[in-house]
């Protein structure tokens, strides 16, 4: 678990980390840097970014190949202020990564990911619901 008062994370600060379990990310957070919880088998979030967040942006690889040990997310939910995702935040190596539907309350014009779906979550079959409240 990650401290409320947490604010800032650093790129790979938790890279191949077996021992640490995270649920959700601490409002404070801003940005998810690039790789930060790449190879974390025990990670399994699914919201990021309710209406007290201030998560903006999601990097490079941020979550790459992690959760494997919690099994697949199969329902993404980002929050009104997240309009960044980076290439392959959610892509696990050599495979799609099980999400099946993204919800965000923006609109895909609002966003900077919208065109980069494959990239993102390994997967062009991936569904977002654009304009759904969290």
């Amino acid at each position: 678990m990650l401290s409320t008062a947490l604010t800032t994370l650093g790129a790979n600060a938790f890279e191949n980390s077996d021992g640490i379990e995270i649920t959700e990310i601490p409002a404070n957070i801003v940005e998810i840097p690039s790789k930060c919880f790449i190879k974390c088998p025990n990670i399994n979030i699914n919201t990021f970014g309710d209406d007290n967040s201030k998560l903006t942006t999601i990097r490079d690889q941020a979550f790459r190949n992690a959760g494997k040990n919690k099994g697949p997310i199969d329902n993404l939910y980002l929050g009104r202020k997240v309009v960044t995702l980076g290439s392959r935040a959610f892509n696990p190596y050599g495979s799609d990564s099980g999400i099946k539907a993204v919800y965000t309350p923006n609109r895909a014009e609002d966003v900077s990911w919208a065109d980069d779906l494959a990239d993102i979550f390994g997967s062009y079959d991936v569904i977002v619901n654009y304009e759904t409240d969290i």
